[in-house]
This record gives C-alpha cells, sequence and structure tokens, in this order.
C-alpha cells in the first residue's frame, strides 16, 4: 500500500457539472517513482510556483524533487526538468513549505515507512535558498521502526510560534506485535531553527498514526485534532484537552471521542464546506482491499465531542488493482487514496458547492466527483473518472499556477513513473480513445471492466495477458502493463494527443 494506485472501472450516471468547466490533458513528463506532490509559491529562483514532489523505492535513493517556472509547463507547454532537492531521507509521505517565520525558503519532509531499511523515519528541514544546495536539518529523534506521515504546523505552547505537530507509527513485523501510533509536538527553537538549535519532541497521546487535522470545532479556541487512523485502530476519532494549551496535555488529559469505527481503515481527512451551506465538514477516504473503498462527508454535531456525527457515502466500490506479487497482510493494498475538495474556477469559491479529486491509489485511478445539485441536503455525486494506470498513483496537488483564475491539477503517476497536469476550459473533453471504446462496448457493455486490459488489432478486442493476444508494445490502444508506450491506459489523457 503506497498512500497511492490502478484502476477498476464503476459504474457513473452522467455527469451532473457544477459549472460547464470541463478537465483536458495539457502536458506529460517523465518522473520515476513520483509519489506524493506538493506547490511551492514562491520558489527561489522560479518565476512564480514550483511543483515539489517525493519518491518512494524499495531499492535505491528516493530523492525529493522540484520542478521550477510551473506556469511556464503548464500553460505554455514549456519543457519540465525535474531537479533533486535531497535524497538522503527515506520514503516521504509528506512534502511542503515551512512558513515563513521559519526561513524564507525552508521544505520540510516527513517520511519512512514499513518497508524493510525504511522503517526508521525522520522528519526534516531543508534550507532551499539554493536549491541546488539545499542544507538538510534533521528536527526529530530517531525512534527505531517508528515512520511518519504527516505534520501540522500549531502554535502548541502559546509562545506565538508554530510548532511541528506530527503523526507517527509502527507495524512490527515480529509475531504477536500490534501497530502502534502516537502523537508528538516538537517546539520550535527561539533562535536557529535551521540552524542547529534544537526542536524539544514531546510525545502527546498515543493513536493517531496516518493523517490527521488540527481544527477548533467548537469555537473555544483551543484547537482539536481529528484523526483518520490506519494501523493503530481503524477508527475516525477527535482528541481534545481542556487545557489552556496542547503543551499542557497528556495521556491522561486527552480526551477521545470515535466518531466512526464502522468504515475504516481511514486514510486521509480534510475539512471543507461540501454543501455550501456556510459551515465546514469532514471530507474522509478510507483505505480498502475488498472493493468498499469510499469517499464520506461527516457532518459535525452541536457537539462535536459527544453528539453523533451524521455521515454521507458520497462514492464507493474502489478497490486496488490486483497485484501480481502476492500482498503481505489485509489492507497492504487499497483504494481510493487522498481526497481533496476543489473548485476548478477560483472566483467559485463559498459561491457554488466543490467537486472532489480523488487519487485511486492502488486503485490506478483518479476520478473527479461533481455535485449532482445545488441543493445542501444533497449529497450525491457523479463519477468521472481523469484518467487511469496499470499500477499506484500517488497524491496529486491542485493550483491556478498561472494566475488566470482556473486551477490546474497535477497528477503522479507512481507505477508509470510520470507526471500529468489537466486544466480546465469550457470546450468539451476529449473522448476515451475510440478503439478503446470499441473493445469496452463489444465486450463489456456494462462497463464493469478496467480499461487497461483489453488492446485492440485488426478490428478485434484482444485481452491483455492471454497467450493469444497478438499486440505490440507500439500499439497504444490499451497501456496495459504488456506495453511501453505513453499512454497508461485507455482514458489517459496523453493518448488523444
Amino acid at each position: 500500500m503506497l498512500l497511492c494506485i490502478s484502476i477498476t472501472r464503476i459504474i457513473t450516471t452522467a455527469a451532473a457539472a457544477a459549472t460547464e468547466l470541463s478537465p483536458h490533458f495539457v502536458t506529460t513528463f517523465p518522473l520515476k517513482n513520483v509519489a506524493v506532490t506538493a506547490i511551492a509559491d514562491p520558489w527561489p529562483g522560479s518565476k512564480g510556483p514550483a511543483l515539489l514532489v517525493t519518491t518512494f523505492s524499495p531499492f535505491g535513493s528516493e530523492p525529493v524533487s522540484y520542478v521550477s517556472d510551473l506556469a511556464a509547463v503548464a500553460k505554455e507547454g514549456a519543457p519540465a526538468l525535474a531537479k533533486t532537492l535531497e535524497e538522503d531521507t527515506p520514503w516521504n509521505n509528506y512534502v511542503g513549505m515551512a512558513p515563513s517565520e521559519v526561513g524564507d525558503a525552508v521544505v520540510v519532509t516527513a517520511g519512512g515507512f514499513l518497508v524493510p531499511g525504511h522503517s526508521t523515519g525522520s522528519i526534516d528541514l531543508f534550507d532551499a535558498t539554493t536549491p541546488s544546495h539545499a542544507i538538510r536539518t534533521q528536527v526529530s529523534t530517531d525512534k527505531k521502526g517508528w515512520f511518519y506521515h504527516k505534520i501540522v504546523w500549531n502554535d502548541m505552547d502559546g509562545d506565538g510560534k508554530l510548532d511541528i505537530v506530527a503523526a507517527r507509527a509502527t507495524v512490527p513485523m515480529t509475531s504477536g506485535a500490534k501497530p502502534e501510533g502516537e502523537l508528538l509536538w516538537l517546539k520550535q527553537p527561539a533562535i536557529n531553527a535551521t540552524n542547529g538549535s534544537p526542536w524539544v519532541e514531546t510525545v502527546v497521546v498515543a493513536g493517531p498514526d496516518v493523517d490527521f487535522i488540527m481544527e477548533d470545532l467548537d469555537g473555544d479556541g483551543q484547537k482539536e485534532v481529528i484523526a483518520a487512523q490506519f494501523f493503530s485502530a481503524p477508527q475516525l476519532a477527535v482528541y481534545s484537552c481542556e487545557e489552556k494549551t496542547w503543551s499542557l496535555c497528556n495521556s491522561t488529559s486527552v480526551k477521545i471521542t470515535v466518531i466512526d469505527a464502522e468504515k475504516g481503515p481511514f486514510f486521509t481527512v480534510r475539512t471543507a464546506d461540501l454543501n455550501n451551506d456556510g459551515k465546514k465538514e469532514l471530507l474522509v477516504s478510507n483505505n480498502q482491499d475488498d472493493g468498499t473503498g469510499s469517499v464520506f462527508a461527516f457532518e459535525p454535531p452541536v457537539n462535536a465531542r459527544g453528539d453523533t456525527w451524521v455521515r454521507h457515502e458520497l462514492a464507493t466500490g474502489f478497490k486496488p488493482y490486483p497485484s501480481i506479487i502476492p500482498s503481505p497482510g489485509a489492507h497492504s493494498r487499497g483504494a481510493p487514496g487522498t481526497a481533496t475538495a476543489f473548485h476548478a474556477e477560483t472566483s467559485k469559491v463559498g459561491k457554488e458547492k466543490p467537486r472532489i479529486l480523488l487519487s485511486g491509489d492502488d486503485g490506478g485511478f483518479v476520478t473527479i466527483l461533481t455535485p449532482s445539485s445545488e441543493d445542501d441536503g444533497d449529497w450525491s455525486y457523479s463519477n468521472s473518472y481523469l484518467c487511469n494506470s496499470t499500477g499506484t498513483m500517488g497524491s496529486p496537488s491542485i493550483y491556478d499556477v498561472d494566475g488566470d483564475g482556473f486551477v490546474e491539477l497535477f497528477i503522479p503517476f507512481y507505477s508509470a513513473g510520470k507526471m500529468e497536469i489537466y486544466n480546465f476550459s469550457t470546450a468539451a473533453p476529449a473522448p476515451v480513445n475510440p478503439k478503446c471504446q470499441a473493445c469496452l462496448d463489444k465486450k463489456d457493455p456494462a462497463h464493469l471492466s478496467p480499461d487497461y486490459v483489453w488492446c485492440y488489432k485488426d478490428s478485434v478486442c484482444h485481452l491483455v495477458g492471454s497467450i493469444y493476444n497478438p499486440c505490440k508494445t507500439n500499439e497504444c490502444a490499451s497501456g496495459a502493463t504488456v506495453s511501453q508506450c505513453q499512454c497508461s491506459s485507455c482514458n489517459d489523457g496523453a493518448c488523444n494527443n
């Protein structure tokens, strides 16, 4: 399971778009093992935003890279050149820019994973004032076998400086040992935050392990921690404390309120005003291996720490693409991945319901969920696949990099080793490759089979993997595992150019 995935086609209703804007493929460029993405704005030496990317590999180096001048790449089709920022830290599940008070151009990473040789992770700051010579400062203390997935910046002790809050996990391989998670914080030093002063580490409470956010749910001025737990417990939970600051909280004073223990393990959690009623909901995905992978909205009650949250299932039926290598255990592969609410047109924020960009992780797809109506009581969505692959997808980014009022989508194809960029316009979307569509219509009129299992030759549809399949690697009607084509699948935007 990567915090990324390969595709199964789901029966969907016709898209009821909130606007006439539709996504369009712009460009693609190679990037091996690309996993997690983030936008850096500003970025030293770049004309506008840059793209930060992490890479995962069980073997060899796993560089964190950057692509400068992103607006020119996304709008003008300029060549994209990924340059290495660093390559000493393992399996980074998080990358982003630190607040300006930490430094003018400081990248923060958090990583490690349960893969042998990668299981002890770290949190690191990189002074990227000169990106080609980034200076590393490890701020976490190694804890053998524990790895990180997420950090949040929050003033934990009331001194006016933002501290690092992190969730970490351990998944022991020894028989009988149970996975664990914990929430901790690292105090920002008064001086020299990236130059030697220690970031003192404090463990707050056991539990959070993969994704979490900090949000003031009840308006009392103290933020709560909402955790999507994966390894330590299959639950979505609120961690709250009534002390004046979180620095005074510990396992005895922290209250745990379970929102949902039925649909986990949970994978990502965000807040967004999904039904445009002026109040934020929780946007949550789980990560299942049995075809029950789903995206949910949770409406907060008046008493977020005591009353029942209302759960709405926005989309379901996602599952990972079957692996040739047997999975090492339950939930080692899963779908979907990250879910992020967005408006294609930035001026529409607060004026209409957002769409949702969903990465399939080991399901190998990226899809857009579009609200069926503007009724704030209607929680139905149409599901339109943006692109798919024959393997795992990474965590996308969404940003208006060229300032034209319309966002771009930056999609990492982990297994295919490339990035794809999409933008939005009022032009009609590109059609599915007609050869692929012919195969689907003929062999699978109910659209229940993955696009990529078919290839087309001599007016005949052939099943990829069959000994009778005559398709060669340069026949791109399907870009399945046996293909070396640019296209990853029938629904890959690169196929239409």
